[in-house]
């Protein structure tokens, strides 16, 4: 279910890219001391990102990367218990990015020409989203970069 979450999400908005925070961060590569801001910019989302949601039985590691240019990536860890493949991250590139809007809403724009406006804020040191399409999601920033996210599937599948 998460998975399917993310990858709807990534249809109309896909997901944010960029480096960790420096923040401190636990055992997991979770960030620990994000700070809260209700209207949060761009600058303040860019990061690797992972979906909060405990709807599904098995772990599927899915990543969101917000880059500084507002482009959005997902990186599919192929070898989890979800997809039970090669230990490889197969990158979802779906020519979407954000633009920022001011006062922490956000216009995610496709290269179809599809476009969906959602309001993010940081609390509790998680990234929360709110859209009208698909409510309120989750996401806990990982204390990791883009360059992290390896090695690439490249064909392997």
């Amino acid at each position: 279910m998460k998975k399917l979450l993310i990858i709807t999400l990534l249809f109309f908005l896909n997901t944010i890219s960029g480096c960790g925070d420096g923040g401190g961060n636990d055992s997991n590569g979770n960030s620990s001391n994000l700070i809260d801001n209700p209207t949060p910019t761009l600058s303040d989302i860019v990061g690797v990102w992972d979906y909060v949601g405990d709807d599904d039985e098995v772990e599927d590691i899915y990543y969101m990367v917000i880059r500084e240019t507002g482009e959005i990536l997902g990186y599919d860890f192929m070898g989890d218990d979800f997809d039970q493949g090669k230990d490889c991250y197969e990158v979802d590139y779906d020519d979407e990015w954000l633009t920022e809007m001011g006062g922490g809403r956000f216009n995610l724009s496709t290269s179809d020409g599809d476009k969906m406006i959602f309001d993010a804020k940081i609390e509790d040191g998680l990234l929360v989203v709110d859209s009208l399409a698909y409510g309120r999601e989750t996401y806990l920033r990982k204390n990791l970069s883009e360059s992290d996210l390896t090695p690439l599937c490249n064909g392997l599948y």
